[in-house]
């Protein structure tokens, strides 16, 4: 390729040549000698700092040639990775008409690049977001912001739904003084991070819920044991006074703890000993209340696995021991109860019907000895109406322990009769039944279970009750079948536990309940001083569901009148 440093080397040359044919001709005219050597000189002189100078001007334009190719080679690369950026890049006038478009603006606004140009950019934009953009660009105009301004906003692309996009909107100035401009815009698709942004915010919004409304004490606290976080119901268990923030608080609250020293469990979890420990112990709170409490305390580690704080859940299990320590002495007081009655049975077989049929083996044994056989009519006449007495003091107790009408003729047959029984005994005593007539098809245990309760409840009454009238009712309502016995007698105050109960001697009741719960069911009671007594039994009458024992009813249902 001919530059001009290849022509102006060849007029340097050609000059060179001219000069030296004057310098040959002035050679031996001595006249003109000395001024011409002079200025040849000089002149050659000139020749050779032009000849530098083209030298020089060549290796610039060597230069200049190396640089445009390394610019092309840029311009190259900027428009690959323009194109191949992840990111939409868009150049604009300052009203915001496309001049430039990459190819991931294409894909965002589902239009090729070719086709954006031209277009405005608020074709793109909902009318409540066109007020915003419009404003973005006056402000750019009046302002010239020269960081750039960031922007989250909607836009709708062709065919599509609305998305949600970030705008970063720079200035690209056209001249010197300013007065020319075009706008760079990079729009960000944030529709999947908008979308994590809510689930987050969803989580810990369902994790606060939980926190706040949680039954249980949950307690984040520092491996320093101090309260770092704790939601209502730790505060509640352990009174409002627990706020966090105090260094080592939860150690001193449970410093005094009983069977267990928490506080040196507390150090060996933070020194991962053990990854996690559960116990149960009693503390003693401000004000001297004692309350047992449930506590699972695990280690929660950080990102690189290092102790971070410890996440401890709580659970108030004061009333269950309460309930534990009653149960044993209900056990214990149902078993003096039940060895009570063996006792009053054994005395009344030898007290009652022994005690006869040792009379009349004695009397036959004196008959023998003192008499003759013309008065054996008279006296074995005597001894049958004592044997007679005797076959039905046994009936009696025989159907206190087991009835044989229960056996044969069903539950509803056996409180008939019992009733029945109860009026000809006291005339006083007016009882009302209204039994179903119904086969239940009850299990022998079931209709056994409801008919001692039955038995109890009559004898409390006949003994202590002072009634005058009696409702026994007995039916089926839904799925459970259901005996209620009401008198008018004296009442008595029913206590909130049953171990009160049995500090009054009221056994009978405790046994009717326990019978309940053993077959799924329960029994309540309303009943008050002078105002009668009313007691009521259900239980399910699905042989499956009645082996389901119920001892969480073993408390009364006290329903107060």
């Amino acid at each position: 390729m001919k530059t001009d440093s290849d022509s102006l080397d060849q007029q340097i040359l050609k000059f060179r040549e001219r000069t030296q044919a004057l310098i040959e001709e002035y050679a031996d005219n001595d006249a003109a000698s000395h001024d011409s050597a002079a200025l040849l000189a000089s002149m050659n002189t000139m020749i050779e700092e032009l000849q530098a100078a083209s030298e020089e001007l060549e290796q610039q334009n060597e230069d200049l040639l190396q640089m445009q190719s390394l610019l092309q080679q840029e311009r190259l690369r900027y428009k690959l990775l323009y194109h191949a950026a992840p990111d939409a890049y868009l150049v604009t006038d300052r009203l915001g008409v496309i001049s430039q478009a990459n190819s991931a603006a294409g894909n965002l606004l589902n239009i090729s690049p070719d086709r954006l140009v031209g277009k405005p950019l608020a074709t793109f934009f909902q009318k409540d977001q066109l007020r915003a953009l419009m404003q973005l660009l006056h402000a750019i105009d009046t302002g010239r912001p020269e960081q750039p301004q960031e922007w989250n906003t909607q836009l709708r692309p062709r065919d599509k739904s609305l998305i949600h996009i970030r705008v970063s909107v720079g200035l690209q100035n056209a001249d010197n003084n300013g007065q020319e401009y075009t706008i760079l815009w990079l729009l960000r698709d944030i529709d999947e991070e908008m979308r994590i942004q809510q689930q987050i915010f969803e989580s810990r919004a369902r994790y606060r819920a939980i926190f706040d409304s949680a039954a249980v004490g949950i307690a984040l606290i520092g491996l320093d044991g101090t309260l770092l976080e704790v939601n209502p119901a730790f505060q509640r268990l352990f009174s409002h006074d627990t706020e966090p923030g105090q260094p080592g608080g939860y150690l001193e609250l449970v410093a005094g703890g009983r069977p267990w020293n928490e506080p040196e469990l507390f150090q060996e979890l933070v020194r991962r000993i053990r990854p996690s420990y559960a116990l149960e112990q009693a503390i003693t709170l401000p004000g001297g209340k004692l309350v047992w409490i449930k506590n699972h305390f695990s280690l929660v580690l950080d990102a690189e696995g290092t102790p971070a704080y410890a996440l401890g859940l709580f659970e108030d299990v004061t009333l269950l021991h309460q309930r534990e320590e009653e149960i044993l002495v209900l056990e214990h007081r149902l078993d003096e109860a039940r060895d009570q009655e063996r006792d009053s049975l054994a005395r009344d077989l030898h007290d009652g019907p022994l005690q006869s049929a040792i009379g009349v083996l004695y009397r036959l044994q004196q008959f023998q000895l003192d008499h003759d056989a013309s008065e054996l009519h008279d006296e074995l006449q005597g001894i049958h109406t004592d044997l007679d007495e005797i076959i039905h003091m046994l009936r009696s107790v025989s159907g206190m322990l087991r009835s044989p009408v229960l056996a044969h003729f069903g539950l509803g047959s056996a409180v008939r009769a019992s009733v029945d029984r109860i009026l000809t005994s006291d005339n006083n005593l007016h009882i009302v039944t209204q039994i179903e007539d119904k086969d239940w098809q009850l299990s022998p245990r079931a209709a056994q279970g409801i008919f001692r309760i039955y038995q109890h409840c009559m004898s409390n009454i006949l003994r202590h009750a002072q009634a005058r009238h009696v409702i026994v009712r007995l039916g089926q309502a839904g799925e459970r079948l259901v005996l209620e016995i009401r008198d008018d007698g004296k009442g008595f105050s029913v206590p909130e536990r049953w171990i009160d109960l049995t500090q009054e001697g009221h056994y009978g009741l405790i046994g009717s309940a326990e019978r309940a719960a053993a077959l799924g069911g329960e029994l309540s009671i309303r009943s008050r001083e002078g105002g009668g007594t009313t007691i009521r039994v259900s239980i399910p009458m699905d042989e499956a569901e009645q082996k389901k024992q119920n001892w969480e009813h073993i408390n009364p249902k006290i329903l107060k009148l």
